[in-house]
């Protein structure tokens, strides 16, 4: 079996499609490093002092032509255009006042620990004086005080805007390759693992060996994970080094929420006769951003296995690798889209693992307010991923053991 394993390994390596799907996934990984370059830079701008200054004196010139062109619905009233004209005097003066705090703070380093007490404080007002404050946004509010209260607990200085780093890079990089490509790339990779071979002589020479075509299948599907699992990590481990030489590893202590859970709120109704989903108090928990990133990793790796699992199993049903490769990027897509698209066959999603690519969003509870359903969690995703790779293997199993093959 072992022989078999490494056989298989050393043919998937060495074939030209491989190499295809690794210099598609680096090429990826490159434009999205670019991409998060920009968006650092614009990020910085927008910080800059000079920039809010310039803003701030150009909202003040919008709001003066506002006060000379008062609504036509107020003009004839004296009493309300000089209330409008007041409102807006004081807008400007407010403005004005924040111009000179901003000057005066040029070239001198900003309390990072005030502006951190008084972000908390801001927010804990905004949640407790909004009650009709939308129950998605409310939740979000909710994580990010958490997550602000730890860092104030811990001392530690907030990243302000976005920061290009380790850490940012490879959250982004798993939450977008999770959404649809890394799912189509496993497709192309695995495709022709049993379709392009069930004439060929390669796979007549096995099944001349003294080994089951029991594990004939067994060890080309052990050889894709090992493979398909290792490639991808080691290319997002050799980004994350490179871009933590050249732009920081950043700070690997850093808090993130995880763990959250979710509840119907059965004491409010919506409009649609429907029950909102509320956070359980006390249910999120912080950990360093290490070891949320080393979770990542094995959720992503349990991911990839499912998609392999799944493409393996179209590929022993399909006598054609491009009919298996194909029909599999197909299936894949349409899952995803449609249960996006469709609202109807939204509460479907939940059993489907293209559901729990962005293994981010399922490691801190997002995925529950994303699917509207608060019982799914990271332990209901491994069921799920567990009964999609039993199922599809055990039917690749059938098909691949009791198909006559032309030899």
């Amino acid at each position: 079996m072992i022989v078999l394993i490494k056989n298989e390994i050393i043919k998937l390596l060495a074939r030209r499609k491989t190499l295809v799907v690794i210099i598609a996934f680096a090429l990826f990984a490159g434009l999205m490093t670019f991409g998060l370059y920009q968006q650092e830079k614009q990020s910085a701008r927008y910080d800059n002092v000079d920039f809010k200054i310039q803003n701030m004196k150009d909202q003040i010139e919008y709001t003066k032509r506002d006060k000379e062109n008062a609504p036509d619905s107020i003009k004839s009233d004296e009493k309300k255009l000089e209330e409008y004209r007041q409102n807006i005097d004081e807008s400007i003066l407010s403005m004005e006042k924040e111009i000179q705090t901003l000057e005066a703070s040029r070239g001198k380093e900003t309390d990072w620990r005030a502006e951190l007490k008084s972000n908390i404080t801001n927010i804990e007002a905004q949640i407790k004086s909004q009650d009709d404050m939308p129950g998605n946004y409310k939740q979000d509010m909710t994580l990010q005080l958490e997550q602000l209260k730890y860092l104030q607990a811990k001392d530690i200085k907030p990243m302000i805007g976005y920061e290009l780093n380790s850490i940012n890079f490879i959250k982004n990089l798993i939450q977008i390759l999770g959404m649809i490509f890394l799912s189509v790339g496993l497709a192309v990779f695995v495709s022709d693992m049993v379709s392009g071979e069930l004439t060929p002589p390669t796979l007549k020479v096995l099944l001349t060996q003294p080994v089951s075509r029991g594990k004939v299948l067994l060890s080309k599907f052990i050889s894709v994970s090992i493979v398909g699992v290792l490639l991808i990590l080691l290319i997002e481990a050799l980004y994350f080094i490179f871009i933590g030489l050249v732009f920081g590893f950043g700070n690997l202590n850093y808090p993130m929420t995880v763990g959250s859970k979710f509840a119907y709120d059965m004491s409010v109704l919506s409009k649609d006769g429907s029950h909102p989903i509320t956070l359980i108090a006390g249910s999120t928990y912080i950990i360093p951003v290490w070891q949320y990133i080393i979770r990542l990793f094995g959720l992503q790796s349990l991911f990839i296995i499912v998609c392999i699992t799944f493409a393996f199993f179209m590929s022993s049903i399909l006598k054609s690798s491009m009919v298996s490769m194909a029909a599999t990027t197909i299936v894949l897509i349409t899952s995803i889209v449609l249960f996006q698209a469709i609202g109807a066959l939204k509460k479907y999603a939940v059993y489907s693992f293209t559901s729990y690519g962005d293994v981010g969003s399922l490691l801190d509870g997002r995925i529950a307010i994303a699917l509207n359903k608060p019982q799914v969690n990271i332990g209901f995703a491994l069921v799920i991923f567990a009964v999609w790779g039993i199922v599809c293997y055990g039917i690749s199993h059938l098909v691949f053991t009791k198909k006559d093959i032309l030899i």
